[in-house]
């Protein structure tokens, strides 16, 4: 990069400097501020219709679809990220699970349990959890009430 920058005009012909250095700022800007809202903690909002679940890779799920909400230790075996994000303690997206034979999306903040378990229409899953474990707890006493209300 910085060869090419005393070498332009060569390249290029003449080049506006402020597109040159403006252009590859603005473009790690965006990069930065993509790769934050994928750190960003999802949160759970319900109300008398559906579970929302926000952020990257949200989630809305309508009440009456909910089948079944538990609380594990472990989280499925995952073989293949199949579109979505993994960084150190962080898993957004799309996994394949070998052990469910399919695709189930994680919204994990941390490798720690619990892991909330979310099982909805059409046997799909959403397994959450948050940096603090008693957030999740609390998510998942909101969303039990719900199932057994059922």
């Amino acid at each position: 990069m910085i060869l090419f920058y005393y070498n332009r005009e060569k390249f290029v012909g003449k080049v506006n400097r402020r597109a040159f250095i403006l252009l590859p700022l603005i473009f790690g800007i965006l990069f930065i501020l993509h790769g934050c809202s994928y750190m960003k903690e999802s949160a759970v909002v319900v109300d008398n219709e559906q579970i929302g679940i926000t952020g990257v890779y949200g989630e809305r799920i309508p009440i009456n679809e909910l089948n079944q909400v538990f609380l594990a230790d472990t989280v499925p075996n995952i073989i293949l990220r199949t579109n979505g994000i993994s960084a150190g303690r962080i898993n957004k997206g799309y996994f394949r699970s070998s052990s469910l034979q399919k695709n189930v999306k994680l919204l994990l903040h941390t490798r720690g349990a619990p892991y909330l378990y979310i099982i909805y229409e059409g046997n799909r899953y959403v397994i959450l959890n948050f940096r603090d474990r008693e957030k999740t707890l609390e998510v998942y006493e909101k969303l039990k009430g719900l199932v057994e209300t059922e």
